[in-house]
């Protein structure tokens, strides 16, 4: 058999594969359910901590204008946090039969995270926006003096704002990786 022969014939082989047993899909599984489960703990704990602010700084201060933006904050956090419950907790998957119906729970239960963090800012940040820029209205018209101050915690608001939504996007970004890796599997 000629060099060409061989390579042409080499070229033409088809693999099987990459062989994935079962285990390592309940592995991944499980992998997943506890990373989103440390996300949404971690998130509760953020709210948390927001409503506390939130409630010192409602009895911290004075005037009407504040205290209904931080009512405003308040409710859209709210929002944002029990649709966050629906959205991204974490469904406990069933025991996968086969290795088929492993891959395809385990493809679904990415896409729903994927989903949940993918484009999230209309229902994740938007609800608290109205009650910020109210705050920072209010604020300046009781202090325009102060107006630095305000440009600073603005500015503070807008990375705040940006870096979640770039975690959002990164995350999201890596669980389309792994549902890619998983559509390959199949072709």
């Amino acid at each position: 058999m000629t060099e060409s022969e061989l390579r042409n014939r080499w070229q033409s082989m088809t693999g099987a594969g990459p062989a994935v047993s079962l285990q390592y899909v309940r592995h991944r599984m499980s992998a997943l359910e506890s990373q989103a489960r440390r996300r949404n703990i971690a998130e509760y704990l953020g709210a948390l901590m927001g409503y506390a602010i939130l409630v010192w700084a409602f009895f911290s201060i004075e005037g009407a204008m504040l205290r209904t933006a931080l009512v405003v904050i308040g409710v859209g956090a709210t929002y944002s946090l029990f649709r966050w419950y629906r959205v991204a907790n974490v469904r406990k998957l069933d025991e996968p039969a086969g290795i088929g119906d492993g891959l395809a729970a385990y493809r679904s239960e990415l896409e729903r995270q994927h989903a949940a963090r993918h484009n999230n800012w209309r229902w994740y940040i938007a609800p608290s926006l109205p009650g910020t820029v109210l705050l920072l209205i209010g604020s300046f018209l009781i202090s325009p003096q102060r107006i630095g101050a305000l440009v600073l915690a603005a500015s503070f608001a807008s990375a705040w704002i940006g870096s979640i939504m770039w975690m959002n996007a990164r995350s999201a970004t890596r669980l389309q990786r792994e549902i890619d890796a998983l559509d390959s599997l199949r072709s």
